[in-house]
Protein backbone atom coordinates (compact mmCIF):
# COMPACT_ATOMS: atom_id res chain seq x y z
CA UNK A 1 0.00 0.00 0.00
CA UNK A 2 1.53 3.39 -1.03
CA UNK A 3 -0.10 6.06 0.32
CA UNK A 4 0.77 9.81 -0.79
CA UNK A 5 1.95 12.51 1.85
CA UNK A 6 1.23 15.46 2.74
CA UNK A 7 2.53 18.58 4.78
CA UNK A 8 0.63 20.83 6.32
CA UNK A 9 0.56 23.95 9.66
CA UNK A 10 -1.48 22.26 12.21
CA UNK A 11 -2.09 23.58 15.81
CA UNK A 12 -1.96 21.09 18.79
CA UNK A 13 -2.00 23.48 22.29
CA UNK A 14 0.65 26.48 22.58
CA UNK A 15 0.90 27.03 18.72
CA UNK A 16 1.20 25.75 15.14
CA UNK A 17 3.60 23.58 13.69
CA UNK A 18 5.09 21.81 10.51
CA UNK A 19 3.10 18.19 10.13
CA UNK A 20 4.02 16.04 7.49
CA UNK A 21 1.31 12.63 6.84
CA UNK A 22 1.34 9.76 5.06
CA UNK A 23 -1.80 8.96 4.52
CA UNK A 24 -4.97 9.77 7.10
CA UNK A 25 -4.82 8.57 10.39
CA UNK A 26 -7.15 5.92 11.08
CA UNK A 27 -7.12 4.86 7.29
CA UNK A 28 -5.23 1.73 8.06
CA UNK A 29 -4.85 -0.48 11.83
CA UNK A 30 -1.34 0.58 12.57
CA UNK A 31 -0.30 4.44 12.30
CA UNK A 32 3.46 5.86 13.08
CA UNK A 33 4.20 8.91 15.18
CA UNK A 34 7.90 10.24 13.81
CA UNK A 35 9.52 12.27 16.09
CA UNK A 36 12.50 14.25 14.32
CA UNK A 37 15.82 15.26 16.13
CA UNK A 38 17.05 19.06 16.36
CA UNK A 39 16.45 21.22 14.34
CA UNK A 40 12.93 19.88 14.54
CA UNK A 41 11.88 19.86 10.29
CA UNK A 42 8.95 17.28 9.72
CA UNK A 43 10.25 17.58 6.32
CA UNK A 44 13.65 15.82 6.79
CA UNK A 45 12.00 12.64 7.79
CA UNK A 46 9.16 12.47 5.24
CA UNK A 47 10.91 9.87 3.39
CA UNK A 48 11.31 7.90 5.93
CA UNK A 49 8.03 7.99 7.08
CA UNK A 50 6.91 7.03 3.53
CA UNK A 51 8.89 3.84 4.12
CA UNK A 52 7.73 2.46 6.74
CA UNK A 53 4.47 3.50 5.93
CA UNK A 54 4.82 1.34 2.82
CA UNK A 55 6.11 -1.47 3.97
CA UNK A 56 4.20 -1.73 7.54
CA UNK A 57 0.80 -0.80 5.80
CA UNK A 58 0.64 2.03 7.94
CA UNK A 59 -0.06 5.62 8.18
CA UNK A 60 2.40 7.77 9.37
CA UNK A 61 3.00 11.08 10.85
CA UNK A 62 5.86 13.18 11.46
CA UNK A 63 5.32 16.24 13.95
CA UNK A 64 7.40 19.53 13.62
CA UNK A 65 8.16 21.25 16.60
CA UNK A 66 6.84 24.57 17.81
CA UNK A 67 8.95 27.71 16.38
CA UNK A 68 10.80 24.85 14.19
CA UNK A 69 10.44 24.15 10.40
CA UNK A 70 9.90 25.72 6.68
CA UNK A 71 6.28 27.15 7.43
CA UNK A 72 5.83 30.49 8.82
CA UNK A 73 4.90 31.01 12.59
CA UNK A 74 2.17 33.14 13.47
CA UNK A 75 4.03 36.78 15.66
CA UNK A 76 4.93 36.80 17.56
CA UNK A 77 8.47 33.88 17.29
CA UNK A 78 8.45 33.03 20.65
CA UNK A 79 11.12 30.42 21.41
CA UNK A 80 10.12 27.31 22.57
CA UNK A 81 12.44 25.22 25.11
CA UNK A 82 12.52 21.17 25.72
CA UNK A 83 9.67 21.00 28.24
CA UNK A 84 6.92 23.11 25.65
CA UNK A 85 8.09 20.59 23.00
CA UNK A 86 6.91 17.57 25.32
CA UNK A 87 4.16 19.09 25.56
CA UNK A 88 3.07 19.78 22.34
CA UNK A 89 4.07 16.13 21.21
CA UNK A 90 1.98 14.72 24.10
CA UNK A 91 -0.95 16.57 22.82
CA UNK A 92 -0.12 15.33 19.67
CA UNK A 93 -0.42 11.88 20.63
CA UNK A 94 -3.52 12.61 22.69
CA UNK A 95 -5.51 13.33 19.28
CA UNK A 96 -3.56 10.72 16.94
CA UNK A 97 -4.87 7.89 19.50
CA UNK A 98 -8.12 9.09 19.94
CA UNK A 99 -8.23 8.81 15.82
CA UNK A 100 -6.48 5.68 15.56
CA UNK A 101 -8.77 3.99 17.68
CA UNK A 102 -12.22 5.22 16.13
CA UNK A 103 -10.32 4.37 12.72
CA UNK A 104 -10.12 0.61 14.35
CA UNK A 105 -13.64 0.36 15.85
CA UNK A 106 -14.51 1.16 11.86
CA UNK A 107 -12.51 -1.60 10.55
CA UNK A 108 -12.90 -4.11 13.08
CA UNK A 109 -9.46 -4.65 14.23
CA UNK A 110 -7.23 -4.15 16.49
CA UNK A 111 -4.95 -0.51 16.52
CA UNK A 112 -1.58 -0.45 16.65
CA UNK A 113 0.59 2.84 17.28
CA UNK A 114 4.76 2.95 16.68
CA UNK A 115 6.72 5.75 18.18
CA UNK A 116 9.90 6.33 16.56
CA UNK A 117 11.96 8.95 17.92
CA UNK A 118 15.37 10.26 16.44
CA UNK A 119 18.13 11.65 18.38
CA UNK A 120 16.50 14.03 21.34
CA UNK A 121 13.48 12.91 19.40
CA UNK A 122 13.59 10.35 21.18
CA UNK A 123 13.80 11.35 24.68
CA UNK A 124 10.66 13.85 24.09
CA UNK A 125 8.49 11.25 22.01
CA UNK A 126 9.27 9.15 25.20
CA UNK A 127 8.61 11.81 27.25
CA UNK A 128 5.09 12.74 25.06
CA UNK A 129 3.89 8.90 25.19
CA UNK A 130 4.75 8.84 29.03
CA UNK A 131 1.79 11.83 29.74
CA UNK A 132 -0.54 10.53 26.88
CA UNK A 133 -0.62 7.28 29.57
CA UNK A 134 2.33 4.60 28.19
CA UNK A 135 1.86 1.78 30.34
CA UNK A 136 3.28 -2.01 29.91
CA UNK A 137 3.54 -1.52 25.84
CA UNK A 138 0.43 0.53 25.35
CA UNK A 139 -1.63 3.91 25.38
CA UNK A 140 -4.68 4.03 26.00
CA UNK A 141 -5.69 0.08 25.42
CA UNK A 142 -3.58 0.77 22.25
CA UNK A 143 -0.74 -1.81 21.90
CA UNK A 144 2.77 0.60 20.91
CA UNK A 145 6.19 -0.10 20.01
CA UNK A 146 8.77 2.48 20.61
CA UNK A 147 12.35 2.54 18.87
CA UNK A 148 15.06 5.47 19.45
CA UNK A 149 17.33 5.53 16.77
CA UNK A 150 20.49 7.70 18.04
CA UNK A 151 18.86 8.46 20.88
CA UNK A 152 20.27 11.79 22.63
CA UNK A 153 18.68 10.83 25.99
CA UNK A 154 21.64 11.93 28.42
CA UNK A 155 24.35 14.45 27.89
CA UNK A 156 27.80 12.53 27.61
CA UNK A 157 31.45 13.40 27.95
CA UNK A 158 31.83 13.79 24.02
CA UNK A 159 29.14 16.98 24.23
CA UNK A 160 30.11 18.28 27.26
CA UNK A 161 32.39 21.09 25.74
CA UNK A 162 29.22 21.73 23.69
CA UNK A 163 27.27 22.01 26.88
CA UNK A 164 29.16 24.25 28.90
CA UNK A 165 29.16 26.97 26.27
CA UNK A 166 25.43 26.32 25.70
CA UNK A 167 25.01 27.06 29.03
CA UNK A 168 27.99 30.02 29.72
CA UNK A 169 26.68 33.22 30.83
CA UNK A 170 26.60 34.45 27.46
CA UNK A 171 25.08 32.11 25.46
CA UNK A 172 21.86 34.13 25.13
CA UNK A 173 23.71 37.22 23.00
CA UNK A 174 25.00 34.15 20.81
CA UNK A 175 21.64 32.60 20.83
CA UNK A 176 20.46 36.41 19.58
CA UNK A 177 23.62 36.82 17.23
CA UNK A 178 23.58 33.83 15.00
CA UNK A 179 19.64 34.35 14.90
CA UNK A 180 20.14 37.95 13.66
CA UNK A 181 23.08 36.21 10.94
CA UNK A 182 20.08 33.52 9.84
CA UNK A 183 17.61 35.94 9.27
CA UNK A 184 20.24 38.18 6.79
CA UNK A 185 21.38 34.65 4.92
CA UNK A 186 17.45 33.85 5.07
CA UNK A 187 17.40 37.33 2.55
CA UNK A 188 19.80 35.92 0.21
CA UNK A 189 18.79 34.17 -3.19
CA UNK A 190 18.19 30.55 -2.85
CA UNK A 191 21.16 29.47 -5.49
CA UNK A 192 23.53 31.74 -3.07
CA UNK A 193 22.10 30.15 0.27
CA UNK A 194 22.45 26.42 -0.95
CA UNK A 195 26.38 27.81 -2.17
CA UNK A 196 27.25 29.34 1.18
CA UNK A 197 25.64 26.02 3.22
CA UNK A 198 27.40 24.18 1.15
CA UNK A 199 30.75 26.14 2.17
CA UNK A 200 29.95 26.96 5.45
CA UNK A 201 28.84 23.52 6.65
CA UNK A 202 30.75 20.37 5.63
CA UNK A 203 27.85 18.16 6.15
CA UNK A 204 25.89 19.97 4.37
CA UNK A 205 27.96 18.58 0.64
CA UNK A 206 27.12 14.97 1.77
CA UNK A 207 22.88 16.10 1.80
CA UNK A 208 20.64 15.06 -1.61
CA UNK A 209 20.27 17.73 -3.88
CA UNK A 210 16.32 18.17 -2.31
CA UNK A 211 17.54 17.75 1.28
CA UNK A 212 20.19 20.77 0.24
CA UNK A 213 17.17 22.51 -0.56
CA UNK A 214 15.41 21.95 2.48
CA UNK A 215 18.35 22.96 4.22
CA UNK A 216 18.18 26.34 2.87
CA UNK A 217 14.45 26.96 3.25
CA UNK A 218 13.95 25.90 6.35
CA UNK A 219 16.82 26.98 8.84
CA UNK A 220 18.34 30.17 7.57
CA UNK A 221 15.24 32.16 9.49
CA UNK A 222 15.63 34.11 12.62
CA UNK A 223 12.74 32.38 14.17
CA UNK A 224 14.46 28.83 13.52
CA UNK A 225 17.77 29.34 14.78
CA UNK A 226 16.26 30.84 17.72
CA UNK A 227 14.04 27.69 18.78
CA UNK A 228 17.16 25.36 17.54
CA UNK A 229 19.64 26.40 20.03
CA UNK A 230 17.23 27.58 22.73
CA UNK A 231 16.35 23.65 22.52
CA UNK A 232 19.52 22.70 22.76
CA UNK A 233 20.28 25.19 25.48
CA UNK A 234 17.39 22.83 27.39
CA UNK A 235 18.89 20.12 26.12
CA UNK A 236 22.74 20.43 28.11
CA UNK A 237 20.66 21.58 31.56
CA UNK A 238 17.89 19.07 31.16
CA UNK A 239 20.17 15.79 30.27
CA UNK A 240 22.81 16.38 32.67
CA UNK A 241 21.51 13.59 34.52
CA UNK A 242 21.90 9.87 33.50
CA UNK A 243 18.86 8.90 31.79
CA UNK A 244 16.64 6.07 33.74
CA UNK A 245 16.70 3.55 31.06
CA UNK A 246 15.49 0.58 33.45
CA UNK A 247 11.73 2.99 33.93
CA UNK A 248 11.24 3.20 30.00
CA UNK A 249 11.89 -0.37 29.62
CA UNK A 250 9.02 -0.63 32.34
CA UNK A 251 6.66 1.74 30.67
CA UNK A 252 7.00 0.25 27.04
CA UNK A 253 6.16 -3.25 28.55
CA UNK A 254 9.80 -4.71 26.70
CA UNK A 255 8.46 -3.27 22.86
CA UNK A 256 11.53 -1.13 23.19
CA UNK A 257 14.77 -0.93 20.53
CA UNK A 258 17.09 1.55 20.79
CA UNK A 259 19.29 2.01 17.29
CA UNK A 260 23.04 3.73 17.97
CA UNK A 261 25.52 4.15 15.17
CA UNK A 262 28.86 1.29 15.55
CA UNK A 263 31.71 2.63 17.62
CA UNK A 264 32.15 6.38 18.57
CA UNK A 265 31.78 8.43 15.28
CA UNK A 266 28.47 10.03 17.00
CA UNK A 267 28.70 12.17 19.79
CA UNK A 268 24.91 12.83 20.64
CA UNK A 269 24.17 8.73 21.15
CA UNK A 270 27.58 7.18 21.47
CA UNK A 271 28.50 3.69 22.92
CA UNK A 272 29.13 4.43 26.26
CA UNK A 273 24.84 5.57 26.10
CA UNK A 274 23.98 2.28 24.33
CA UNK A 275 26.48 0.42 26.60
CA UNK A 276 24.03 1.86 30.21
CA UNK A 277 20.92 1.27 28.07
CA UNK A 278 21.85 -2.71 27.67
CA UNK A 279 23.25 -3.02 31.16
CA UNK A 280 19.40 -1.90 32.07
CA UNK A 281 17.86 -4.59 29.73
CA UNK A 282 16.98 -2.39 26.60
CA UNK A 283 17.27 -4.42 23.40
CA UNK A 284 20.21 -2.20 22.03
CA UNK A 285 21.08 -2.72 18.02
CA UNK A 286 24.44 -1.12 15.76
CA UNK A 287 24.20 0.18 12.83
CA UNK A 288 27.18 0.33 10.46
CA UNK A 289 28.33 3.43 8.79
CA UNK A 290 25.17 5.30 9.32
CA UNK A 291 25.79 8.84 10.29
CA UNK A 292 23.29 10.70 13.05
CA UNK A 293 21.47 12.36 10.66
CA UNK A 294 21.01 9.54 8.57
CA UNK A 295 17.83 10.73 7.10
CA UNK A 296 19.54 13.51 4.70
CA UNK A 297 20.77 10.68 2.11
CA UNK A 298 18.89 7.99 0.01
CA UNK A 299 21.27 5.12 1.34
CA UNK A 300 21.23 5.87 5.45
CA UNK A 301 17.61 6.39 4.84
CA UNK A 302 17.04 3.14 3.49
CA UNK A 303 19.56 1.03 5.86
CA UNK A 304 17.50 2.74 9.07
CA UNK A 305 14.47 1.70 7.68
CA UNK A 306 15.42 -1.66 7.29
CA UNK A 307 17.06 -1.91 10.51
CA UNK A 308 13.87 -0.54 12.47
CA UNK A 309 11.81 -3.42 10.16
CA UNK A 310 14.09 -5.79 11.74
CA UNK A 311 13.89 -4.37 15.71
CA UNK A 312 9.80 -4.83 14.87
CA UNK A 313 9.66 -8.26 13.73
CA UNK A 314 11.85 -9.38 17.01
CA UNK A 315 9.27 -7.56 19.17
CA UNK A 316 6.69 -9.47 17.51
Amino acid sequence: MRLSSTLSVERRGAGPAEVARVGIVGAALTHIIFVPGNPGVASYYTSTAEMLAERLGATAAVVGYLGHGSAPLEPPMAAYGLEAQCEHVHRFFEGEVAKLKAGAEEWGGEARLLVVGHSIGAYIAFAGAQRAGLRRGAIGGVPTRSIGLMPFLERTELVRTKAEAATSWWAPAAVLFLSCAAGLVGLMPRFATERLLKLAASDVRRFCPEMVSLTARALPRFGAVRNILTLFRDEARELAEPYDYAALKERCGGALALLYAEGDTDEWAPSEAAARAAAAGVAVAVEEGVPHAFSVEAPTREAVVARVLGLIEEMN
